[in-house]
């Protein structure tokens, strides 16, 4: 935004006595654009004091070498303003206003060529925006009058159809580098080329980069850090992402790298799918129990031994494991040559050998007694049924034995159980109850008691920044550690002002705190309605350095100064990080001060409504509200207030900050600081 200046010179007019006329050749109007200006505004009284007659009239705006930097037709109007062009670095020649230059005025009216001397001189400073109020005084260019310029032939600026130098200050110095603004070695001060301009060559210009280029002064960020490893492609442990070989490649070994497998290989790197599975068994072949397809011998073999190996021979052998066609028939029989039922045919006897003896003699009795011979009314009838003691399915009710019985299996029987055993005839308390969960030890929600996988939950599903809560009982979460969900750890944040017209700026700040940022604002209060001036600071607080200005030169360094004369005076104030400043102008001499008593404002800080109670009638009232640049940003004119009564100003639609209301009425002026929040 343009700098406003306010220019209030009542009393003195410098008038500069110069003349640019040359042979009294009327100087053309401007017509161009070279990309940046500077805006002088006209003010009614300014305007009409030039006396405009022709219609055809015009107003030109000129450097100290003559050159024409601006115009503005100007008959008729009763304000207006003029753009004064700077001059363009692109090229070579001088095509506009340098900085800081003093800018001189002509106006043509008609055939006649006046010089116009402004109330204050006018400094060209590009962007800046000033306002002329007050008259100015125009005198009529003789011919053949002198030629005002620069004379030094060292000059970067020397005129040599100039004869007097007005101010050898207006001279410029030469000065020598590149002006070539496409140049790596580009000197934006520099107004002669030295043919020292270094062609731009751009590339990687990190040392410590793969990619360095040693020829290269620009960067363009192309730089590709150095990334070591295997850069075989033939190796074991090549890697796709190095670029730099550090002599680590292994060399590919093929073989079976299953360590369970038969044929497993210690030296192998690399699987060639040649496993083996590990066969075990008996690999003796003389043995009873070889194996043709074990390849693991597990000290299971058995010797051969010959023998009769039927066991319903006489001869059978129990320790026999191989049979050699010995086996001899058993016959029967009693083999008592004493006992009444002897028989010589027998080889085995089948205690039949019985003398007289009374028992049971039915067949189909369970006590049925072979020996017997005389039945005495003993018999016991049969009862099927397991006999066996051990049985899972023993009856003691039971006297002859059916093979029905069902040997005891032992396990957990409940068949909702988690370890139910579905052989198992005999509960033994072993049960489990089934627990279903996640299983995997590194999902979040890992249960230890867990028999059965459920869904489990890991912080890959949230994002980079999560972790587990530690709980392995199933009810461990998820825990997000980037809560404002902007990819940066909360552990990382670094909390600040992002704000980049901010006072506080923090450009290594993450994670955005604009109510701390803050702007360095100040103002001129003047509402002792005395000499006294005193710099108001915004933010209140701010520890900052000030320094107030008269004409250019510093005169006072505290937060207040006391004026010792008319005229404009400035003030800056400054920290480590900003800057601001404010102007004011003391012009007692035919100004009449309100009395503060006679008037009564509020609220302050206001909001929304300024309440302002004159205790007197007063009329021609005139209400204006300055922001810290001075620049006007609300008004508003009374004609009278006839009773003394309170007048309100909207200022709803002002932004918070800190403003000055300036009170005009008749020849009465007062200022008053306003805060709005």
């Amino acid at each position: 935004m343009k700098l406003i200046k306010f220019f209030y010179l009542l009393f003195s007019v410098s008038i500069i006595n110069f003349s640019l006329a040359q042979n009294c050749d009327l100087p053309p109007t401007y017509n161009g654009n070279t990309g940046s200006n500077m805006t002088v505004f006209f003010t009614p009284t300014c305007l009409s004091s030039l006396n405009a007659t022709d219609e055809n009239a015009y107003l030109v705006a000129l450097t100290s070498s003559g050159l024409v930097v601006g115009s503005r037709s100007i008959y008729g109007l009763s304000q207006t303003s003029v753009a004064l062009w700077s001059d363009d670095s692109q090229t070579p020649e001088i095509d506009g206003a340098l900085a800081n230059e003093v800018i001189s005025f002509q106006l043509v009216n008609g055939t006649d060529l006046y010089d116009v001397f402004m109330p204050s001189p006018v400094v060209y400073v590009v962007n800046d925006l000033i306002f002329l109020i007050n008259p100015a005084v125009t005198t009529l260019v003789e011919c053949n009058e002198s030629v005002y310029g620069c004379t030094d032939a060292t000059a970067f600026n020397f005129d040599t159809t100039a004869n007097t130098e007005f101010d050898p200050s207006t001279c410029i110095e030469v000065i020598e580098g590149c002006t070539d603004a496409t140049a790596f070695n580009y000197s934006s001060t520099a107004n002669k080329d030295d043919n020292s301009c270094i062609e731009v060559i751009e590339g990687c210009t990190d040392t410590t980069a793969f990619n360095f280029d040693t020829t290269a002064n620009t960067d363009d960020n192309s730089c590709i850090a150095v990334k070591e490893g295997c850069t075989d492609a033939a190796a074991f442990n090549f890697d796709t992402t190095a670029n730099t070989d550090d002599n680590s490649c292994i060399a590919v070994v093929e073989g079976c790298t299953d360590a369970t497998a038969f044929n497993f290989d210690t030296t192998a790197n690399t699987d060639d799918n040649s496993c083996i599975a590990v066969v075990e068994g008996c690999t003796d072949a003389t043995a009873y129990n070889y194996n043709s397809t074990a390849n693991t011998d597990d000290n299971s073999c058995i010797e051969v031994v010959e023998g009769c190996t039927d066991a319903t021979a006489y001869n059978y052998e129990s320790s026999a494991n191989t049979d050699d066609n010995s086996c001899v028939a058993v016959v029967e029989g009693c083999t008592d040559a004493t006992a009444y039922n002897y028989e010589s045919s027998a080889n085995t006897d089948d205690n039949s050998c019985v003398a007289v003896v009374e028992g049971c003699s039915d067949t189909t009795a369970f006590n049925f007694d072979t020996t017997a011979n005389t039945d005495d009314n003993s018999c016991i009838e049969v009862v099927e049924g397991c006999t066996d003691g051990t049985a899972y399915n023993y009856e003691s009710s039971a006297n002859t034995d059916d093979n029905s019985c069902v040997a005891v299996v032992e396990g957990c029987t409940d068949a909702t159980a988690f370890n139910y055993n579905s052989t198992a005839n005999t509960d033994n308390g072993s049960c489990i109850e089934v627990i279903e969960g996640c299983t995997d030890t590194t999902a979040c929600n890992y249960n230890t008691a867990a028999t059965n996988s459920d869904a489990c939950v890991y912080t890959t599903d949230l994002n980079d920044c999560a972790t587990c809560s530690g709980e392995q009982d199933g009810t461990g979460t998820v825990v997000d550690n980037d809560t404002d969900s902007d990819g940066v750890c909360d552990s990382d944040e670094i909390p600040g002002c992002t704000d980049t017209a901010a006072c506080n700026y923090n450009a290594a700040a993450t994670d955005s705190d604009d109510d701390l940022c803050y702007t360095l604002t100040v103002a001129v209060d003047t509402s002792s309605l005395t000499s006294v001036l005193t710099a108001i600071v915004s933010p209140a607080d701010s520890v900052v350095e000030y320094s107030w200005l008269y004409n250019g030169a510093e005169v006072g360094i505290e937060s207040t100064y006391t004026a010792l004369e008319n005229g404009v005076y400035s003030v800056e104030v400054s920290n480590s990080t900003c800057d601001a400043s404010a102007s004011f102008e003391i012009q007692y001499v035919s100004l009449h001060e309100l009395n503060p008593l006679e008037v009564n404002l509020y609220p302050n800080p206001f909001k929304d409504i300024i309440n302002i109670d004159f205790m007197k009638a007063t009329s021609n009232i005139e209400l204006r509200i300055l922001n810290t640049l001075g620049e006007e940003v609300k008004y508003e004119k009374i004609v009278q207030n006839r009773d003394s009564s309170e007048i309100q100003i909207q200022v709803s639609d002002l932004p918070k900050g800190m403003y000055i209301l300036r009170v005009n009425s008749d020849n009465y002026l007062n200022y008053f600081v306003l805060i709005k929040n």
